[in-house]
């Protein structure tokens, strides 16, 4: 726990740096943006720097009980695209550290999408799940208004009641922090300059029974 919270906490900062510096490089850029940039549309994404979505989702796991259940779950993720600095100027290609946080009520076995209301209360009904995606994105812009991905690392998950969910041998009532390997993709639809809409699946292999999430999230671009 002492060593995960650090990483997080750099993860997050270097990220915001390279935002930083992203937005730097654009502004020295703005003479030769034009002659080097495709002809951009209403929903163009090619220069977006970074991105801030807010998103919706839900959340794919084994229960208590050891079955198969959902649950919904919200959050945000940032993105920053560090591709250009790399190459010295506009590039197709996306690359850059994908971070950000995943909320779900997961309760008891039995609930509802909403954590609520189990059919039977087996001591986990106030179970929490926080996620928190570390990973890495590499994309491709295949039209000004479409880019395909994928992502990959780490999805550091906080549980407030470790027996809420059959992903590993911690099954008691106490709380417990743990990363595992993720992987995943991205499909995000420009919408108009600054928007766009992201589709995101990812797997979380954990030792037991993996965990699915699948997002929708609107995303903001930054710089």
């Amino acid at each position: 726990m002492r060593r995960l919270i650090p990483c997080v906490i750099t993860t997050a900062i270097l990220a915001i740096s390279s935002s930083a510096a992203l937005a730097a490089q654009s502004d020295e850029q703005i003479g030769t943006s034009t002659a080097n940039n495709p002809v951009s549309s209403q929903g163009d994404m090619t220069k977006a720097l970074a991105g801030l979505k807010p998103e919706i989702g839900i959340v794919g796991f084994h229960d208590s009980d050891g079955l198969n259940t959902t649950r919904g779950s919200i959050g945000l993720h940032y993105d920053v695209n560090m591709a250009g600095l790399i190459a010295g100027g506009y590039s197709r290609f996306y690359l850059g550290p994908s971070i950000g946080a995943l909320y779900s009520h997961i309760g008891a076995a039995g609930a509802s999408w909403f954590g609520s209301s189990p059919s039977v209360n087996n001591g986990t009904a106030g179970g929490n799940l926080v996620q928190f995606p570390l990973e890495a994105k590499l994309g491709y812009d295949v039209f000004d208004n479409m880019r395909l991905s994928v992502h990959g690392g780490g999805n550091l998950m906080y549980r407030s009641v470790a027996g809420a969910m059959s992903i590993d041998s911690n099954t008691g009532s106490n709380s417990i922090w743990r990363i595992y390997p993720a992987i995943g993709g991205d499909v995000e639809f420009g919408l108009t300059k600054n928007v766009a809409l992201d589709i995101r699946p990812d797997v979380t292999l954990t030792p037991l029974n993996t965990v699915l999430n699948a997002t929708i999230g609107v995303g903001i671009a930054l710089g």
